[in-house]
């Protein structure tokens, strides 16, 4: 009975984390939204690329770009606003759309591969910014020919985006944990106070466990579900059957050290995303479900009595 109860005490731990950390997810991807993180981070990227802003602003003027953005939502759990400019641009239409912008600065326009391709590289040293020497290098690599160069560019885009992205989710990561401590902070997520209050407490322990059984399955990070997981778990932070919420302060400096201590507990245990938390309580409600194996018996052990 003991094991059983630790192990549901357990189970209710990570299902609160998994709510919790649900609304974490939920209150960046509002974040993210309303300061247009995403639409800013490739701006900021593609201006570092091409290092003139003429050309990064007749590049979202490109039909090819300029229609990823017509009332484009955030992605994520909830499409909350559009953007003016896009959050993703797709490596070919880059490539596609900075060609046809740089060959639209030679003098004379020509028609066919070669000619078209003699037309990029006139049209780049009109181009007064850094990026020309590199574009001029790419077309001395691909000699003439302009698929070549077209995939070159490609290569390099998404290499840049790749590095950007790894710096957003550094900064995401950061906020993230902030959001967290937040939240924690708000709903008196204290992990320790939190365990105490459902191993002391049946009748939440079962509603909590039962609660659980029903998130098991859940997906928190598929596209299709998402917003529907979000809704349905996020609102559960305000749930009364949960041990969340102040009913009293600490006293004195022990006990607010103790509470301190459980806040970032959970801080950094909601900081590792729903979905770390919706599979470790799949894993855990598996391992409940099927018990421990019992010891295989020993032919001298008196089985056969």
């Amino acid at each position: 009975m003991f094991g059983s109860v630790i192990l549901e005490v357990l189970i209710g731990i990570a299902f609160v984390y998994a709510v919790l950390s649900l609304t974490c997810t939920v209150i960046n991807e509002y974040i993210a939204a309303i300061l247009k993180l995403r639409p800013r981070m490739m701006e900021a990227g593609l201006r570092g690329m091409l290092k003139n802003n003429q050309l990064v602003d007749d590049l979202y003027s490109h039909p090819l770009i300029n229609t990823l953005s017509i009332a484009e939502p955030m992605r994520g759990l909830f499409s909350v606003m559009a953007v003016d400019k896009p959050a993703y641009i797709p490596a070919q239409s880059f490539s596609v759309a900075l060609l046809d912008i740089v060959k639209a600065r030679c003098p004379v326009q020509e028609t066919g591969e070669g000619n078209v391709f003699t037309s990029v590289v006139e049209g780049a040293k009109a181009v007064d910014c850094d990026f020309k020497n590199m574009l001029v290098a790419f077309a001395n690599q691909a000699e003439g020919n302009l698929a070549k160069l077209q995939d070159m560019l490609e290569k390099w885009f998404i290499s840049t985006m790749e590095h950007l992205s790894a710096w957003y989710r550094k900064q995401m990561q950061l906020v993230a944990f902030l959001v967290a401590l937040g939240l924690a902070a708000a709903t008196n997520a204290d992990t320790l106070e939190i365990a105490g209050r459902i191993y002391h407490d049946a009748a939440m322990r079962g509603a909590i466990v039962l609660s659980a059984v029903e998130a098991a399955n859940v997906r928190p990070d598929d596209p299709v579900a998402g917003r529907q997981v979000a809704r349905t778990y996020a609102a559960k932070v305000t749930d009364p059957q949960l041990p969340l919420g102040w009913r009293e302060f600490p006293q004195g400096f022990g006990q607010w050290l103790q509470k301190l201590l459980g806040l970032l507990l959970t801080t950094f245990a909601v900081s590792l995303g729903a979905p770390f938390w919706f599979d470790m309580l799949n894993k855990v409600m598996n391992f409940r479900w099927s018990g421990v194996k019992p010891r295989p018996a020993s032919p001298g052990d008196g089985s056969n009595k």
